[in-house]
This record gives structure tokens, sequence and C-alpha cells, in this order.
């Protein structure tokens, strides 16, 4: 693959395939759902997303561990949003009855995750296997938010929110001793400057950057859970019949 760059330019046109090849991608995948929507082929169709879901996220796990530079606990900890993300939204997938799956999936994906799309931090092009696992993380986290909402029929309910800001919380509780401790980075709330530039430079020195980082991402979670309301309100909440319907298809299939 010598014709394909070893390296990943933002905002060049390995960038532009990216996002092109994903929303396209995504819309073919929610064309179909919606379209076999509570017959076992959308069981089948959710079922495989979930499965490739989990495999990459996988991979990427196992990979990370055994590259030729040997594990880095700075880096190679799984601990992103977009690390524990992707396992939630494989989950959420493969068991649509789990409520607090879809809530913290449909939430990181939308209002967390896209940030990758706009100033992602891969370096390495497509020769490189880390290319492909880093955007089959972020653009299935995306696509899985959009597919809960666009076929799960996924709108916020009150309860909701304490499963999101507790699945939060902990991960912010979690990512904190460890980036005092290694130095690292984990939530973009550590001491340490990434090595790409993203959204957060202009936030100014850490700790600040950390406080208002954590404000932000609660303050787009909630644009999200508005816009969601907004847009949904005129259309009678189905989530009492979806998760059967859903859970029959699965046992017709």
């Amino acid at each position: 693959m010598d014709w394909w760059p070893a390296e990943f330019e933002p905002y060049g046109l390995t960038h532009l395939a990216v996002f092109v090849g994903w929303t396209l991608t995504i819309a073919a995948i929610v064309t179909l759902g919606r379209r076999w929507r509570g017959t076992p082929r959308e069981a089948a169709l959710r079922r495989a997303c979930g499965v490739v879901l989990l495999a990459s996220q996988t991979w990427y796990v196992v990979h990370g561990a055994l590259e030729p530079n040997g594990f880095e606990p700075a880096m190679d900890i799984p601990l992103h949003v977009c690390d524990i993300g992707a396992w939630i939204a494989g989950i959420a997938m493969l068991m649509p009855s789990l409520r607090w799956a879809q809530t913290v999936t449909f939430f990181w994906g939308y209002a967390l995750t896209t940030q990758a799309f706009v100033t992602p931090t891969v370096k390495v092009g497509p020769a490189d296997a880390v290319y492909w696992l880093y955007w089959l993380q972020h653009g299935g986290l995306v696509g899985t938010a959009v597919y809960i909402g666009a076929v799960g029929r996924y709108r916020p309910r009150p309860r909701d929110a304490a499963a999101l800001l507790l699945a939060t919380a902990a991960l912010l509780i979690a990512a904190v001793p460890i980036n005092a401790t290694l130095g690292s980075n984990y939530v973009w709330i550590g001491d340490t400057d990434p090595d790409s530039r993203t959204v957060f430079d202009v936030l100014g020195p850490w700790p600040r950057r950390a406080f208002l980082i954590v404000l932000i991402a609660h303050a787009v979670m909630a644009l999200v859970w508005a816009v969601t309301l907004l847009v949904t309100s005129r259309r009678p909440d189905p989530a009492i019949r979806a998760v059967p319907s859903q859970e029959n298809a699965e046992a017709a299939a």
C-alpha cells in the first residue's frame, strides 16, 4: 500500500474522503434500518453493527498494547470519551433495551465525538492500521448515535439525565488521578497539551482549560437535549413500543 498516504493531513483530501465516506455510510445504514424497522432484518443489521464496533474497538486496544514502541500508559489506556463511548455504543446496538447505554451513546456521540471530525488527532494515514481503527471508533460512535435517534426513535426523558451525568462524572473522576499520576491528558483535562491542534487550544492554560472543557461538554450535551426535544416535540413518544418491537423482531429471527 505504498500508494496510500503514510500521514493524515487535516483538512486535506484524506480528511474530506473520511467525512464524505462516513456521511454516506451512516446515511445508508440508517436508511436500511428505517426501512426494516420492527423486522428481523433490522435486528440483524443492528447486531451486525454492534459486533463490528466491539470487534474494532477490541482490535484497537490490542494493537495499542502490542505496537512496536511498547505500551505507553500515558497514551494507550482506553480512557478517552470515544474509547469508553465506543464500547457502550456496541452494547447499545446489541442490547437496545438498555436505556442508559442508549442515552450515553446518543449524547456522547452527538455532543462530544463529532469534534473528532472537526479537529482529528490521528497522525497516520491509510497505510497504517491505526488510521482505520481511529475512524472506525469515532465514526462508529457518531453513526450509532444517529441510528439510535433515527431508527430506534430515542428521545430523552427527565430520568435519563441521571444516567448521563453519572456516566460522565465517573469518567472524569477516573481520569483526574490517572492524569495527575502519569502526566497524561485523558478526557482532555490533563496538564498536557495534545500533539495535534484541537478546538481546546483556545481555552487557555491548565487548569482553566480543564474546567472550561467540562463546562462546555455539559453545555453542548444540554443543547443536544434541547434540540432533540424541539425536533421531536410534535411526534408521539414511541419509546414504550420501541423496545418490545425490537425484542419481538429478534425473537422472530
